[in-house]
């Protein structure tokens, strides 16, 4: 719900709504608000704040205290609108946007919608509408407040082009939102930490305000655009295209038709032959694609210790939720120094496999503690053919502590829902010495590389690593190459 509430909210609201139609007033042409002219006008409201149903937020189960301004999804058959609040109390609407233009570490940071919580601790959650990163301030006296989050962005590099982009792999961490604006993802797990009164004070103010976009942002009724542009949104549009800022994030979760499928699978038959499982010695191999095509998919190979170049392929049954796995063993065959055969030790594919999705507690700790019990140098292979993780219950950090211990990156993206993952590592290597990727829903992933063996040092026996010069990863769209050949 976008806020509701009895009479003293509405004459509240209705006092906000005057006060911030003198602020707007005075202000030069393209004038911003200043932080502590917006906290006196959410002052006006006092305590007696409108309600709203979120169920997947609150403490103690009752409507929270909070309105949502721009754009929202009304049951009933109304879908994407305006607000009601926005609406209602256009001028309170309009000083908040122009605030937040103006405050924003990010001036060009598009957004559809602003939440607006008071002196509530939301508790653990994932949004499930957003699109792309939010930013979170929090105003009034108090102390703590802070947000936790499961996974806290880091600045990076895109592997496809060398853009700056920002993703997950920060790890967990509580964010100071006093005072200033936050960058997170809303739609990874977080919650509000205690809040408490400023030394002195029997009460606190907590008015928190996230900044973030829709996931439907640009599929409005003409109306409701020509409304948000009035009332200050920069994310609202009609015609199902994405702005520049949004479309790393966006993931086209719609599967393949029967048509599409078919042809799909076609050109699956042509990499067969002519992009074949590698089969020089020590050579690895996935190749992967997540449920959206055809059900999901793909392999996983190894050149075979018997030097009889030829490959070892085990193909991965569609529509399997978790993580299929394969443990080789580099220390039995082969010269160190050099790449050389391998042995497959465990084989946990298809009904076999760790199903993280099912049971995200139970299958994590089974897949860390066999990590755990590996021995240094034996050679990993993970990836998906459906999905990994469920959107709203994402495994915790456990899981990507193993993967580092497989060499996994330190700052570890988490494993996106219905994301094409996969993953070649050595036990007791190097952080960020694996070869991993993760991509887009419709994004067919390859990863290979070649398993070498050093000379043996004072324990006598060989230390296993991947060839970082001849480890490759291939992104190829399905959805441009389909379209290619419309």
């Amino acid at each position: 719900a976008s806020g509701r509430g009895g009479g003293a909210a509405k004459l509240a609201m209705e006092r906000a709504d005057a006060a911030a139609a003198k602020l707007l007033a005075s202000l030069q042409p393209g004038g911003h608000p200043t932080t502590a002219q917006i906290t006196k006008i959410f002052g006006e409201i006092g305590s007696d704040w409108p309600t709203q149903d979120r169920p997947n937020v609150t403490p103690n189960g009752k409507p929270v205290t909070g309105f949502c301004l721009g754009a929202v999804y009304v049951l009933g058959g109304v879908g994407m609108a305006t607000s009601n609040v926005s609406l209602a109390f256009p001028n309170l609407c309009k000083s908040i946007t122009a605030w937040v233009r103006g405050s924003l570490p990010e001036s060009n940071f598009p957004f559809s919608s602003i939440q607006i919580n008071y002196n509530y601790m939301a508790r653990k959650h994932v949004d499930g509408n957003n699109i792309g990163p939010s930013f979170i301030t929090a105003i009034g006296d108090h102390e703590g407040g802070g947000l936790w989050t499961a996974d806290k962005y880091i600045h990076s590099t895109d592997p496809k082009d060398g853009s700056a982009v920002v993703k997950g792999g920060g790890g967990e961490a509580i964010l100071d939102c006093r005072g200033g604006w936050h960058l997170f993802n809303g739609n990874v797990e977080h919650e509000t930490q205690p809040v408490k009164p400023l030394p002195g004070r029997k009460d606190y103010t907590r008015v928190s305000v996230i900044v973030f976009s829709n996931s439907n942002y640009n599929r409005l009724p003409g109306y409701v655009v020509d409304e948000m542009e009035e009332l200050g949104f920069t994310a609202q549009s009609s015609d199902g295209e994405d702005l520049p800022y949004f479309k790393r994030y966006r993931l086209d979760k719609k599967e393949f038709n029967a048509s599409q499928n078919k042809t799909y699978m076609g050109y699956l038959v042509q990499r067969c032959v002519q992009l074949p499982a590698p089969i020089a010695p020590g050579r690895v191999a996935i190749e992967c694609f997540g449920l959206t095509m055809n059900r999901g998919g793909g392999w996983m190979s190894f050149a075979d210790s018997s030097a009889s170049g030829k490959a070892r392929v085990f193909d991965l049954e569609p529509n399997r939720t978790g993580l299929h796995v394969l443990e080789l063993d580099a220390s039995s065959s082969g010269k160190p120094g050099a790449s050389g055969g391998l042995t497959l030790v465990n084989n946990f594919t298809n009904n076999k496999r760790f199903d993280t999705y099912k049971d995200e507690v139970k299958e994590v700790k089974r897949f860390a503690d066999w990590v755990d019990k590996l021995p240094n140098g034996r050679v990993v292979l993970v990836t998906i053919t459906d999905t990994a993780i469920a959107a709203k219950r994402p495994p915790g950090p456990e899981l990507y502590r193993a993967f580092q211990s497989l060499g996994g990156e330190l700052n570890m993206e988490r494993i996106g829902y219905r994301q094409p993952f996969a993953f070649i590592g050595v036990k007791g290597s190097q952080a960020g010495s694996a070869n991993q990727a993760m991509d887009k829903t419709k994004i067919l992933l390859r990863l290979e590389a070649t398993v070498l063996k050093a000379t043996a040092g004072g324990s006598g026996k060989a230390q296993v690593s991947l060839d970082a010069a001849t480890a490759t990863c291939e992104r190829t769209d399905i959805t441009e190459l389909m379209l290619s050949e419309d």
